[in-house]
């Protein structure tokens, strides 16, 4: 089965193709939130480096957040577009799943599993936490991403494991201060990656789970709210 994942939470964008339990052919790029001007080009270059045509993908699978609102709009419609001429299904993985997955791979020993923690900015003076259970074949969430104020380790969560976040350039200062013992902290940004979108969608292969959902998770409205339109009565 030919699979292609994109995945545009953050500002490092990437986009993968695999078939089966081949190697993983990634292309990874940065790029403002709100900008998309690489996608298509990216998306083409992968196909033709793996030698697959757009529709003999089997299945389309996408990040879908917490993240810029605008990359995860336009991974998921991108996505929905390329499937729809074939009928192929699109599914949906949380980016922080993604990364926890993809953090727990250089720390998980066979048989063991280990908690992650993924925090994120969600602005206003918030932040977003997740918790999963991770070991090299198997994703458990514990927590999903929920609202907390920032400066306080949240009450209602265990201290535990790996804490991560995509965030490292606007929370690392005010991160350590407050992280509690028994949590190791990472101090540096890692960003979800596309391969690693794909490699869930293998593993919920492998154990016949049912795949999420492409459905974007926005933690809060966008900052920017449309006006009224022109000519409408007020």
């Amino acid at each position: 089965m030919w699979m292609l994942s994109l995945e545009l939470s953050t500002v490092r964008h990437s986009v993968a193709v695999g078939l089966d339990n081949d190697p993983i052919l990634e292309r990874s790029w940065s790029e403002p939130a709100r900008a998309s001007h690489n996608l298509i080009p990216m998306i083409q270059s992968a196909l033709s480096d793996a030698g697959v045509r757009v529709d003999q993908i089997d299945r389309f699978a996408a990040g879908v957040g917490p993240g810029t609102f605008s990359g995860l709009r336009i991974a998921v419609t991108t996505l929905q577009a390329l499937a729809l001429p074939g009928g192929k299904p699109v599914v949906g993985f949380s980016s922080a799943a993604v990364l926890a997955y993809q953090v727990a791979q250089g720390h998980c020993t066979v048989g063991n599993t280990l908690p992650v923690t993924v925090v994120g900015d969600a602005r206003r003076g918030q932040l977003w936490f997740a918790r999963y259970e991770v070991g090299r074949d198997d994703l458990q969430p514990i927590v999903p991403p929920r609202i907390a104020p920032a400066g306080a380790w949240p009450s209602w969560l265990q201290p535990a494991g790996k804490l991560v976040t995509p965030d490292w350039d606007r929370l690392g200062a005010t991160l350590a201060p407050w992280v509690p013992p028994g949590v190791d902290l990472i101090p540096e940004p890692r960003q979800p990656a596309a391969s690693s979108v794909l490699e869930l969608a293998r593993l919920f292969q492998r154990h016949n789970r049912a795949y999420p959902p492409p459905v974007p998770l926005y933690l809060n409205p966008p900052v920017a709210v449309p006006g009224p339109e022109k000519g409408a009565s007020t």
